[in-house]
C-alpha cells in the first residue's frame, strides 16, 4: 500500500515544512496524519480557509525565531508528534482554541491572530 501523499483532506506535506529545510520522516508524516485528521481538517470546516504560519522546524530556524529548546515544532526532537501555528478565515484565536480543546486532548495556545495546536496529549 502506498504512503499517503497528504496529511489531510486540506493540506499538503509541504505547508509544514514552510520556511525550514527539515525532511519530514515516515514518523513526522504520520504525526501530521493525526494532527490534521484529528484538529486541522474538522477546524478547517468550520472556520474556512487556513494558513500555517508555523510548523515544523529545524533545531537551528528554532532557535532563530526564538523557540523552546524543546519546541514541539522541532519534530526530530519527539518523532510522532507534530504541531503548527494556523489562523482561520473565520473567527478568532479563542474559538479556534476552544474548538482544538473540544476535539481531544492538546495543547492549545492562544496568541495574537493565530493558535497553536500540537498532538503532544495525544499520541
Amino acid at each position: 500500500m502506498a504512503a499517503p501523499t497528504r496529511p489531510g483532506e486540506f493540506f499538503t506535506y509541504r505547508e509544514f515544512q514552510l520556511a525550514s529545510t527539515i525532511r519530514l520522516s515516515a514518523a513526522d508524516r504520520r504525526g501530521l496524519r493525526i494532527l490534521c485528521s484529528v484538529y486541522l481538517d474538522p477546524m478547517r470546516r468550520r472556520f474556512g480557509r487556513c494558513q500555517v504560519h508555523s510548523a515544523g522546524r529545524s533545531v537551528k530556524h528554532n532557535a532563530q525565531v526564538g523557540g523552546a529548546s524543546r519546541s514541539y515544532h522541532v519534530y526530530r526532537l519527539r518523532p510522532g508528534d507534530a504541531a503548527a501555528d494556523v489562523s482561520f478565515a473565520t473567527g478568532t484565536p479563542r474559538e479556534w482554541a476552544e474548538m482544538a480543546r473540544s476535539l481531544g486532548p492538546t495543547w492549545s495556545e492562544e496568541y495574537v491572530g493565530h493558535v497553536h495546536v500540537d498532538t503532544r496529549d495525544l499520541i
